[in-house]
């Protein structure tokens, strides 16, 4: 009984004395969507499309965390919180509720499918050409379904970001949408994937942001963007990025479900 106790003591004394793990964990309560437009979007090469009123900023407050990333954690706790795109359609987040993720590298991002470094450098490249131009519902909405397009149909065995070859649909491949409203939703989206996977116009100029996923088994992946270089920008540039989700208690989910 007395060796039991001592290997015991041992053990807690170890548990104790090893260096806590830094889990990078960010915890944030989904306030509102805002601007938003309507989308029918399918996440399965069009076998199914859900029709989704919110596709749009997401505005997370109340944010906790234990990053030891200075830069990251003065960003999103912040008052007003931050906005976020959504880069994982198939999985939930909930309206007035809180979710939990792992602070991750924009590449090991989303959980579920990994984008991978080429797919990423595509996103930061789009992210700091065409985030200033995110002010309504017009948009906020092409953005998010740009970012849906980027990470699941350019590309991913391509060296860095502009693949001159590409050439974006939403009629074929994973992500595919149809019924916008505003009318312009999807037009915007391809011409900006277009002159940002390109090259078009060079990339010194947008390379001014660093992008992070927030990534989580059970959730919805996220991402969000810092300004690294500050350039001049229009006024009504919005304090963060935007994602999908649905109004009230519903979950954004893949098959999601029209509100009544």
């Amino acid at each position: 009984m007395k060796r039991r106790l001592m290997l015991l003591a041992a053990g807690l004394l170890a548990m104790v004395m090893a260096p806590k793990a830094n889990a990078d964990s960010v915890t944030a309560y989904l306030n509102n969507v805002n601007p938003a437009g309507t989308l029918s979007v399918s996440f399965d090469g069009g076998s199914s499309y859900d029709t989704t009123p919110y596709v749009g900023a997401i505005n997370w407050t109340n944010v906790t965390t234990d990053t030891t990333n200075t830069a990251v954690k003065n960003f999103i706790t912040k008052p007003g919180g931050f906005l976020s795109f959504c880069i994982e359609g198939q999985q939930n987040v909930y309206i007035h509720q809180n979710a939990t993720w792992t602070l991750s590298t924009l590449g090991a991002a989303p959980n579920t499918s990994p984008m991978g470094t080429d797919r990423a450098a595509r996103l930061t490249e789009f992210w700091g050409r065409h985030i200033a131009q995110v002010t309504d519902s017009l948009t906020a909405a092409a953005f998010q379904l740009a970012v849906w397009e980027i990470v699941s149909d350019s590309p991913a065995s391509h060296v860095g970001a502009f693949v001159s070859s590409f050439v974006p649909s939403f009629t074929a491949g994973t992500t595919r949408a149809k019924n916008p409203n505003p009318a312009g939703i999807i037009n915007l989206a391809s011409s900006w994937i277009t002159d940002s996977v390109n090259g078009l116009g060079g990339s010194a100029s947008y390379a001014n942001y660093q992008l992070y996923a927030l990534s989580s088994p059970g959730l919805q992946d996220q991402i969000f963007g810092i300004q690294t270089v500050v350039v001049p920008v229009p006024a009504s540039f919005p304090a963060g990025m935007a994602c999908l989700a649905v109004m009230g208690v519903v979950a954004i989910r893949r098959r999601m479900k029209p509100l009544e």
